[in-house]
């Protein structure tokens, strides 16, 4: 009974220690002669006054932290297969409605900004409508469909990356397939690897397909993206479905290229063999719902 006493009577001392003055902790000094030593008493507050600010800190820097934002990459030109009547406005409709749901960019527009579109009305550089798809086929999972923005010129791109990718963001950015898309075009992307990693890092939403994917490299130097494919299928991985609802039928298409190397976090959300049906099967689109990218950017 007396142990358990010394116990209680001591866990006051400590309590009391927190708002003394000097009279009080001169008397209190003296009771600690009860246990073995003041030195024990100082020494168990200034241990768990050190833990106590310790968790502290960690509380304030885990709150900080960022999660990413949605990313879908892929080695398919859906929008060129959308203009050939091919089930890949479905798959168009249902990325950039989950990318866009999923997006926590602090303070953006509301918009998907469609970034360096070669012809509104060749889309994919195959023939078919934009403001058709946008107004119908492409919005169709959307009971409001967003605003959208055509980046379309060099001159606008530059600026869109220079300032307004970080003054006034857009809620996504959308790459889309196109054929017609210039290789300058492609390296004025590698050439803003950071501000689209600084974008995804703030929560932004990616979605980006068939393109030289210079910029994804420039981020991660063992990425590498590979020309080939269509031999088929095709298929939505475990990971496609569950974070961005993908199924077979609305992924299968002509593909032409696909992802290999050192991804980071970055999940297989589509995938097929290749180049035969025994062959491993190879990432056809990559991505996640919640990814952070390399960047020399500090949050």
């Amino acid at each position: 009974m007396l142990h358990v006493y010394r116990h209680v009577y001591f866990l006051d001392v400590i309590i009391n220690l927190l708002s003394v003055t000097k009279t009080d902790w001169d008397i209190m000094l003296l009771k600690s002669r009860r246990f073995k030593s003041a030195a024990l008493v100082l020494g168990f507050i200034a241990v768990s006054t050190v833990g106590l600010t310790q968790s502290s800190t960690e509380q304030k820097v885990y709150a900080s932290a960022n999660s990413g934002g949605p990313i879908v990459l892929d080695g398919m030109d859906p929008v060129c297969h959308a203009s050939y009547g091919e089930n890949t406005d479905q798959y168009i409709a249902k990325v950039v409605k989950s990318v866009y749901d999923q997006s926590t960019m602090p303070s953006n527009t509301g918009k998907v900004a469609i970034l360096r579109v070669s012809n509104q009305y060749s889309a994919g550089g195959c023939g078919g409508n934009w403001q058709t798809f946008l107004s119908g086929d492409f919005s169709s999972e959307f009971s409001t469909a967003p605003v959208y923005e055509f980046i379309t010129t060099t001159s606008e791109l530059e600026t869109f990356f220079s300032t307004t990718i970080t003054s006034t963001p857009p809620r996504m950015l959308w790459i889309p397939d196109d054929w017609s898309r210039s290789g300058a075009v492609d390296a004025l992307f590698t050439a803003n690897a950071e501000k689209i990693a600084d974008f995804v890092n703030s929560g932004g939403g990616l979605f980006a397909s068939n393109n030289q994917y210079g910029w994804l490299t420039a981020l991660l130097p063992g990425a590498v993206f590979n020309n080939g494919g269509c031999n088929g299928g095709p298929e939505a991985t475990t990971d496609g479905a569950a974070d961005f609802g993908l199924t077979n039928t609305i992924v299968a298409a002509c593909w032409h290229g696909y992802f290999t190397g050192s991804l980071g976090t970055l999940k297989t959300l589509v995938d097929y063999p290749y180049p035969s049906p025994s062959s491993p099967r190879v990432a056809v689109s990559v991505g996640g719902g919640e990814v952070s990218l390399p960047s020399s950017f500090t949050l």
